[in-house]
């Protein structure tokens, strides 16, 4: 019984000393975990220009008590292949196409870029 009590002061210690290494180990590994990693920066998109035709145009208003109207514009492309895609226009851009309109189609992505119409 003797020698149990002696120890105990040695088991408090290796107990002490082992819960301090886990508390700071954890406080390292979040320090470490949440530093920012250098990340590449994704490249633009190219521009790309291709021959499309105009085959709907859709206006998209929205209005509150808060805010004035709003009017989103949009704009759907048929390219050669028959694949579609849909464009937010500038109002300006909107009212200058017509459903047939055929010519060259620049946009990003899926940012609208110009629409040169050929005649």
């Amino acid at each position: 019984m003797l020698r149990l009590v002696q120890l105990l002061p040695l088991v408090f210690l290796i107990l002490l000393l082992a819960i301090g290494a886990l508390v700071i180990g954890g406080l390292l590994y979040n320090v470490f975990k949440r530093r920012p990693r250098s990340q590449p920066q994704p490249q633009p998109l190219p521009e790309l220009t291709s021959a499309a035709a105009v085959v709907a145009k859709r206006e998209l208003h929205s209005s509150s008590l808060q805010s004035p109207a709003l009017s989103q514009y949009y704009v759907t492309f048929q390219f050669p292949s028959r694949d579609r895609m849909e464009f937010p226009v500038p109002a300006r851009d909107y009212g200058l196409l017509a459903e047939g309109d055929v010519g060259r189609l620049t946009f990003r992505g899926e940012q609208y870029i110009r629409f040169e119409r050929e005649l």
